[in-house]
């Protein structure tokens, strides 16, 4: 004898109708699970993303004598280069008690790969021998 099962309406088991809200019930659980997760995933990717804060170079004036030693054409060509009182350089701190100052414009000769076209474009310089020039 089979067991009584209690029919909806009369044309499928209760069962039935009970298992396919469930398969319902989970698909739309999955996609709103599936939706957190890449929604969540959209807004970490975004908020880890750097964005390119433009640091401003300030005017510095020099307040004693510096010299060092630069690149001037690539791996032969060293030279030194002495700052005087007085001269002014555009830079910017770059970690405490150090300023880097740019010493040469950039060009395309000192893209790509080392080679003997380049140059130095800037210089570490001890704060010690600058001031900030306030605009």
């Amino acid at each position: 004898m089979k067991p009584a099962i209690p029919y909806c309406c009369y044309t499928q088991p209760l069962w039935a109708i009970l298992e396919r809200i469930n398969d319902n019930n989970t698909k739309s659980n999955n996609m709103r699970a599936l939706t957190v997760l890449c929604l969540t995933l959209l807004i970490g990717c975004l908020l880890s993303c750097e964005r390119k804060t433009t640091t401003q170079e300030d005017t510095y004036v020099f307040v004693k004598t510096y010299c060092a030693r630069v690149t001037v054409g690539g791996y032969v060509g060293i030279t030194e280069k002495c700052f005087n009182v007085g001269d002014t350089v555009v830079g910017k701190v770059v970690i405490q008690g150090q300023v880097n100052i740019r010493i040469a414009g950039h060009s395309i000769l000192n893209e790509g790969p080392p080679s003997p076209n380049n140059y130095q474009e800037y210089l570490n310089v001890p704060s010690d021998y600058l001031i900030l020039i306030k605009e």
